[in-house]
């Protein structure tokens, strides 16, 4: 994984990670922590969008 901006350019050294998938309330609390971060887009908009296009967002844990 590496840093990068929105459009992709790498802004930063790439380190190796694992990705594990939040299930339950580890989910829920992810999705929390993030719409309070971030309430225009991730409170409001992405669940929104993904409501509508009929997806399941998904919460994912990440450590070096």
């Amino acid at each position: 994984i590496a840093p990068s901006t929105v459009r992709g350019k790498l802004t930063g050294s790439a380190i190796h990670a694992h990705a594990r998938l939040l299930a339950g309330p580890e989910a829920q609390h992810a999705a929390r922590a993030l719409a309070r971060k971030h309430p225009l887009l991730q409170g409001i908009l992405v669940p929104l969008a993904h409501r509508l296009a009929g997806y399941s967002t998904l919460h994912y844990e990440l450590t070096a």
